[in-house]
């Protein structure tokens, strides 16, 4: 549960300026980066906001849990979009051999 007094709220907008919150090149990522981390999330894991006076809102412990999680996280296997060379060998071998 969220608790204000426990846990200040910021807006996803007053977030980004949190000083050590920096992505690539030390910038500070723009407010559609928090808003993704939202919705969509990264790695599985999204960041939890919670609706007060009608603004998402977080907070800067949720933001720490949130990359704690993901510095967790398992990466993720590594995607190929080049043919498989040994698949299609073996197809032709197949092939070839009338299987």
């Amino acid at each position: 549960m969220f608790d204000p007094a426990e846990e200040p709220p910021l807006t996803l907008a007053e977030a980004t300026k949190l000083p050590w919150l920096k992505g690539r090149g030390g910038k500070r990522p723009h407010v559609a980066t928090l808003h993704r981390w939202v919705a969509r999330g990264v790695r599985g894991h999204k960041l939890e906001t919670f609706s007060m006076g009608g603004q998402r809102v977080t907070s800067e412990a949720r933001l720490k849990k949130f990359f704690a999680e993901l510095s967790d996280a398992p990466a993720p296997a590594p995607t190929s979009s080049a043919p498989d060379v040994e698949a299609i060998r073996a197809a032709a071998v197949l092939d070839a051999a009338g299987i």
